[in-house]
């Protein structure tokens, strides 16, 4: 029930409210924290994926154009010098950037 400043009410229907499911094409980091070599998944298998590695400034650290199957390599290879903090990851695949929080211990 909605009453307006004029003191009109209007009724509406109820709304059906679907849980969020995770969306097909979700990249995921694992494990996060990153206490060992990381996992990237959910990365589409054809085409090449935009990666990006930044301070939690900001700053770029790292990019790289890889397939779903070098994409993680990459990110352990960035990973690997860069004391404990927490980063961002950047994921632009198809067009779609994801950006993904990433915390090292």
């Amino acid at each position: 029930r909605q009453t307006d400043l004029d003191g009109t009410v209007h009724l509406t229907q109820p709304v059906v409210v679907e849980p969020v499911r995770a969306a097909e094409g979700l990249v995921t980091i694992t494990p996060n924290p990153a206490t060992g070599p990381v996992e990237l998944s959910g990365l589409p298998a054809a085409g090449p994926v935009r990666l990006s590695l930044h301070h939690a400034t900001g700053r770029v650290l790292a990019t790289a154009s890889a397939t779903a199957s070098e994409a993680s390599a990459w990110l352990n290879t960035a990973l690997a010098p860069l004391p404990a903090g927490v980063y961002l990851l950047t994921v632009q695949a198809a067009g779609q950037p994801q950006h993904l929080r990433l915390v090292k211990p």
